[in-house]
């Protein structure tokens, strides 16, 4: 009689994720990846995430998965008087989270950091959607007219 010991309930699965809701947790775990990458920075070690990669056996013909470094590049790099500039990117397109500025500048590793998660709390708050859509707007149309322009 185990089935007795549960206890069942009438349960409804949670609508799919809206893409807003999908920028930001992808966006999210972009940040996260940074935030680990420039804490292991400060610290002086390597970050080396890993991913998993399907390879075939050039011998048996076989497919095994391996664990393969993933290549972090960093969103900062060292500006012109020696600061730190931040641009956040999503994709290959750089947010521009205020008007008219493309990076936010710190002067050391910790206020890389810091301004790392200030972000990324931002960003999980919904604070950024506008922005990270705005970034996106420019990319949609191009690639919408580079695919016109290759129909015809």
């Amino acid at each position: 009689m185990p089935l007795q010991k549960l206890k069942f309930v009438s349960a409804d699965r949670r609508a799919s994720l809206s893409p807003r809701e999908i920028r930001r947790i992808k966006l999210c775990r972009k940040l996260d990846e940074q935030l680990e990458l420039a804490r292991a920075q400060a610290s002086g070690e390597r970050y080396a995430p890993l991913k998993l990669k399907r390879v075939r056996d050039a011998a048996t013909g076989e497919r095994t998965t391996q664990s393969v470094p993933k290549r972090v590049s960093p969103w900062w790099w060292k500006g012109v008087h020696g600061r730190f500039c931040l641009a956040i990117r999503y994709g290959s397109k750089v947010v521009e989270v205020v008007k008219g500025r493309n990076a936010i500048e710190a002067s050391d590793h910790s206020e890389l950091i810091e301004a790392l998660e200030s972000v990324r709390l931002a960003v999980a708050d919904g604070e950024l959607d506008l922005q990270i859509e705005s970034s996106l707007e420019g990319a949609a149309r191009k690639t919408l007219s580079l695919r016109k322009s290759n129909a015809t």
